[in-house]
């Protein structure tokens, strides 16, 4: 495997961890998480 095809990978799992976090929060799944920051974010791991 290439250091390209890592890097790739590596980003589409950031995006599908975000996907996953931002879905998780608006079903109340992770009030904890969703609470604690306000709510006016995407989340901790938004850039």
């Amino acid at each position: 495997m290439t250091f390209h095809e890592a890097e790739m990978i590596a980003e589409g799992l950031h995006i599908g961890i975000v996907d996953l976090f931002e879905s998780a929060v608006k079903f109340k799944k992770c009030p904890d998480i969703g609470t604690e920051r306000g709510n006016n974010k995407r989340g901790p791991f938004s850039k």
